[in-house]
């Protein structure tokens, strides 16, 4: 009879329990989940890199000497010199478009209003890239990744030495 009872308790206890082995929910989330064989933003000419970290890098550096290249062809003058680290969240979407999310600091240079509206026109209206691809699905997803940068500027106008 206890073993019944027992039987019955565990029962009640498996039934009441909400998980669902099945539940596409879960299912979902493990396809979502970023995997080795998932496609990272890149341009045509990265693009045709076989490796995936080089193809990051060649991504990274395309995107630094756009900005300074749009940087350069702008008047823009300083009251002082600056060296310093600054760390750009980007995020570029569905479509491949590139915008500015965060504009990060790393040392107390003073970046005015100005610097951070040019540097953040500059990404807003680059070229759009290849975007984020999610192979198991086969859909171009919206990502987002931080790309530091050494700003060198000197007092006079234009001159963006990016490393």
């Amino acid at each position: 009879m206890s073993n019944l009872k027992l039987a019955l308790i565990f029962l009640a206890i498996f039934n009441s329990c909400e998980f669902n082995f099945n539940d596409p929910k879960t299912q979902i989330n493990q396809e979502l989940s970023w995997s080795n064989q998932d496609e990272y933003p890149s341009t045509s000419d990265c693009d045709l890199l076989t490796e995936k970290t080089e193809r990051i890098d060649c991504l990274k550096k395309y995107l630094i000497e756009s900005i300074s290249k749009n940087f350069d062809s702008t008047n823009f003058s300083l009251q002082n010199n600056i060296v310093d680290t600054i760390i750009l969240t980007l995020i570029v979407d569905k479509q491949g478009a590139i915008k500015l999310y965060e504009f990060e600091k790393i040392n107390d240079s003073y970046f005015d209003t100005d610097f951070r509206n040019k540097i953040s026109d500059i990404i807003n209206n680059m070229s759009s890239i290849i975007p984020a691809n999610k192979t198991n699905l086969g859909l171009s997803v919206t990502s987002k990744f931080k790309l530091p940068i050494i700003i060198n500027l000197k007092m006079k106008f234009g001159s963006l030495n990016l490393e």
